[in-house]
């Protein structure tokens, strides 16, 4: 008998303490202003790097170092805003550089590493390269940074 008297009363109280309305305790006038991002020198510094080097990237499209300064430069401004839209075309951009490279370069595969990390691809298949390690010179190898060899060459 005293169980369902208190339950009864349980299920009173809960039910009296859902049928109240909401009480807001912050107003949006407080916190908006921390949410809101404000261009900072340091993203016009980028935006102004981009555009030196897309005019470069124009002048001559044969030259790899435009590809890989705005590949950079995506990078960063990646760190700054959290657009997805940079960090991909960061991908991108190293990826066509290794793609016109005839010798595979330690730095490009360091960059998309990093890359492939802030998108946590972990062993994503095609991240790794087609040419198998036996197949790299003694030369290549020595070249070669220590991060390549968290990918799997399998």
């Amino acid at each position: 008998m005293k169980s369902t008297i208190f339950f009864s009363l349980l299920s009173i109280l809960l039910l009296s303490a859902c049928s109240q309305a909401p009480v807001q305790i912050a107003q949006p006038t407080d916190y908006n202003q921390y949410l809101v991002t404000t261009e900072t020198p340091a993203t016009h510094s980028i935006e102004a790097d981009m555009h030196f080097w897309q005019e470069r990237l124009a002048q001559d499209q044969s030259n790899e170092i435009p590809l890989v300064k705005l590949a950079q430069l995506y990078g960063a401004q990646f760190k700054q805003s959290g657009h997805l839209d940079d960090i991909q075309s960061s991908d991108s951009l190293y990826h066509l550089v290794l793609d016109q490279q005839a010798e595979p370069s330690a730095s490009l595969y360091q960059a998309l590493a990093q890359n492939a990390i802030t998108q946590h691809q972990f062993r994503k298949p095609g991240n790794t390269p087609s040419w198998h390690w036996n197949e790299v010179t003694a030369r290549q190898q020595a070249r070669l940074s220590w991060s390549m060899l968290l990918w799997n060459w399998g």
